[in-house]
């Protein structure tokens, strides 16, 4: 009875294993599939859209739709949420930023293999890798705010974000090098005009 115990956990054991793991990877899989719904979405400054979209606005799209998370609207607050991760414990659907050594810029999300999904203003919603030398030389730290989330609803396909109004301005986009230019780039009119409060859209 024993001996038949022990073959049961043995064989139960690598499959366990393999349903943990299948899971883990299935975040950065959810992700890389909405970004490619997103798929020819140019960067826009204080864009929330799928007209145009900043890079923070794209985090709290996805995290609200993918994980029922709400993240803050502006890439240095994203920055004061979760727990702290090393750059060598990288996991997928960690939001990693970037900027200078005094302000965040620009926050993506970590997808596997050396790779994050962003809103880059030169390439709009894609995914780049961080081991080039300008990503590189401005990788700031990583957040972690998937703790405990084992599974999220389908994913939609291009969908609206829904924003509550006001929301605080963005931060101004830091520029990318001439290298990584390949897709016209959007800023905001600075006309002075109060900007009008947006409406919650639903899903």
């Amino acid at each position: 009875m024993r001996l038949l115990l022990l073959v049961a956990v043995l064989i139960a054991t690598p499959t366990a294993r393999a349903q943990s793991s299948a899971v883990s990877s299935s975040v950065g899989d959810r992700i890389r599939l909405a970004a490619s719904g997103w798929d020819g979405t140019q960067y826009r400054f204080g864009g929330t859209r799928i007209s145009g979209i900043d890079c923070s606005a794209l985090m709290v799209s996805w995290f609200d739709h993918l994980f029922n998370i709400r993240l803050p609207r502006t890439s240095s607050q994203q920055f004061r949420v979760g727990t702290e991760v090393d750059r060598k414990r990288l996991a997928e659907g960690d939001l990693v930023f970037f900027g200078s050594p005094s302000t965040i810029t620009h926050v993506g999300v970590y997808v596997g293999q050396g790779e994050f999904a962003h809103a880059s203003t030169s390439g709009g919603v894609t995914v780049s890798p961080m081991s080039g030398d300008y990503w590189s030389t401005r990788y700031r730290g990583a957040r972690r705010v998937l703790d405990g989330v084992r599974s999220a609803p389908p994913i939609m396909s291009r969908p609206a974000i829904a924003l509550s109004a006001p929301t605080p301005r963005p931060e101004a986009p830091a520029a990318e090098p001439a290298a990584e230019r390949g897709a016209p780039t959007f800023t905001t009119s600075t006309t002075g005009k109060k900007p009008k409060t947006k409406r919650r859209i639903g899903w």
